[in-house]
């Protein structure tokens, strides 16, 4: 039994779910440098946290898991942050979780929102290479 938010998917469908989360991974991602570049802080703080999600969930669907809420997201980088210690997932996670609350509160100044990004961004690769 999986916890509440993991839901266990078929070879095939990880494979077509890993895909589309990479794409949206990718579109995200540039939206966000594109916003962050004009100035428009929450909606890029809110593609920049997007990115995260999905390498998120593209990295479960390679275990054959579907993420389905944001609960499911933060257990599943805290257990592979302790997977894993060696590469600090925590620390990136916890600051690009600020970009997702800045969407709605619109409070961060854009040198909280491209350390975040930055934050995001090194979160990302770390993903990429598990």
């Amino acid at each position: 039994m999986h916890p509440k938010g993991f839901k266990k998917v078929s070879r095939q469908e990880s494979v077509e779910m890993q895909r589309r989360y990479q794409k949206l991974n990718t579109k995200y991602l540039a939206h966000a440098d594109n916003l962050l570049a004009q100035g428009d802080l929450s909606q890029a703080a809110e593609k920049y946290w997007g990115a995260v999600a999905a390498m998120v969930k593209k990295v479960a669907a390679k275990g054959g898991i579907n993420l389905q809420t944001h609960q499911s997201i933060r257990d599943f980088v805290r257990d592979l942050s302790d997977q894993y210690p060696d590469i600090d997932l925590r620390s990136d996670f916890v600051t690009s979780g600020y970009l997702h609350s800045n969407f709605y509160e619109d409070g961060m100044s854009s040198w909280e929102v491209e350390g975040a990004a930055e934050a995001a961004k090194r979160l990302i690769k770390k993903l990429e290479n598990l």
